[in-house]
């Protein structure tokens, strides 16, 4: 429940899979990705012909979000058009996988989406996740997709004001 509404079965069981799909066989993760995108295409289709659209299209969409994770992918994409460098995606640290790191600076971004955490075991994984960073020596910073998208120079100076005290 996100809003005191019921989250419907079908969605959480995909998001619950969505850690197991990560760590597939390329190949089945890109055809899973075509079947999101013919799934979310027919839901379009259905949208003027006789069909289910409004259940296809968000099943569509979500597998989708299995395969691309969107508020990563933002922010790689501010950090390239800001010139920042020396990132990695999901750094190895124990046995947890770090979001975006810089590793000479001991840097980890965690970005934290709504649709991941959204049971307390999950929330809970994730702050262990985080103890674990700051444990091992690293700085660390969370941002959400509404930090991305709402205040990406806010969320740019804070990765910069970081990066340059590890330097000096």
């Amino acid at each position: 429940m996100e809003d005191g509404r019921p989250r419907h079965k079908l969605i959480e069981r995909l998001e619950l899979r969505r850690a197991v799909h990560r760590e597939r066989h390329p190949l089945f993760r890109i055809a899973f990705g075509i079947g999101g995108v013919i799934v979310t295409l027919a839901g379009v289709i259905m949208l003027v012909t006789p069909g289910p659209a409004f259940v296809l299209i968000p099943i569509g969409l979500a597998m989708l979000s299995m395969e691309f994770v969107w508020a990563e992918r933002l922010l790689v994409k501010h950090l390239r058009r800001a010139g920042i460098t020396g990132w990695v995606l999901g750094h190895p640290l124990g046995p947890y996988s770090i979001d975006l790191a810089f590793p000479a600076a001991r840097l980890a971004v965690e970005v934290d989406g709504w649709a991941w955490h959204t049971d307390p075991a999950r929330f809970a994984a994730d702050r262990h996740k985080g103890n674990a960073i700051t444990r091992a020596g690293w700085d660390l910073l969370r941002f959400t997709w509404h930090d991305l998208d709402g205040r990406p120079a806010a969320c740019l100076r804070e990765i910069d004001d970081l990066l340059v005290r590890a330097a000096a």
